[in-house]
């Protein structure tokens, strides 16, 4: 099986397991869904996909310093860009934050109170799980749900900030102090 195919089905997979955790299954189940999973093959193609895109990044970070391009940058309207590998013709891939519009462009919106399908879905007693590069600022004030109870913690001991995880973190359970900040569960 080619390395595409094999991402390709892990994507797929990790969005089922996405949508799963969206309707809130008991620990129990949870537990009966990990025990399915094939750990060796897991792992193998996570080493798979991390040992490329890490190569993939070492040869744009070389060029890099070769042209003069930036790896690193923030945004005058505060998104921050950052290289992670080569075009075919040679031009910089960077990724960018977006989250002010992450609701609507995932049409999580609709899910909402208030949304199109009339379900009423804003994240009530479900829980989130975040892990990412670093961690997210605790006190950050979108954090608080209604009525001010801080929503957020920390599970694997992580002390250092990070950007990224806070965005992610915001983009899911941000309350809305600021209309804009929204997140998809703000509950």
């Amino acid at each position: 099986m080619n390395l595409q195919l094999r991402a390709s089905k892990a994507l797929i997979f990790a969005l089922l397991l996405i949508s799963s955790v969206a309707i809130a299954q008991t620990p129990q189940e949870r537990q009966q869904i990990i025990d399915r999973y094939d750990q060796p093959q897991l792992s193998r193609l996570n080493n798979e996909l991390a040992n490329r895109l890490a190569k993939q990044k070492q040869e744009a970070i070389q060029m890099a310093r070769q042209k003069g391009w930036q790896v690193r940058i923030t945004t005058k309207d505060g998104r921050l860009m950052e290289l992670q590998r080569l075009a075919k013709d040679g031009s910089p891939i960077y990724y960018t934050t977006y989250n002010v519009d992450a609701a609507r462009s995932t049409r999580t919106d609709h899910l909402n109170i208030g949304g199109s399908l009339g379900l009423n879905l804003d994240g009530q007693n479900m829980t989130a799980h975040v892990w990412d590069g670093g961690l997210a600022r605790g006190t950050h004030q979108e954090y608080d749900g209604p009525g001010g109870n801080n929503r957020f913690s920390i599970g694997d001991g992580s002390s250092t900030l990070n950007f990224h995880a806070a965005h992610v973190t915001g983009t899911i359970i941000a309350s809305g102090v600021v209309a804009d900040a929204k997140g998809m569960a703000p509950q």
